[in-house]
């Protein structure tokens, strides 16, 4: 699931238009539609990148609450 600024007034106008869409998309396909991993949708973990080195720095991740 792609991360957005939920908070930014031009996403949180369409806020729920993206999965409306894509589940409406979804079940046009299946017949049964599972959603897991709730987690993510009510937080998620970033993990920074080192400017200097290119690199994922791991030990300075954190979770953020997702809106």
């Amino acid at each position: 699931m792609p991360i957005y600024d939920w908070n930014n007034d031009n996403v949180r106008k369409d806020l729920f238009d993206w999965w409306i869409k894509r589940l409406r998309r979804k079940l046009s396909t299946v017949d049964f539609l599972r959603i897991d991993h709730f987690r993510g949708l009510i937080s998620h973990y970033v993990i920074p990148v080192d400017i200097i080195k290119q690199e994922p720095n791991t030990t300075e991740a954190y979770w953020v609450k997702t809106p």
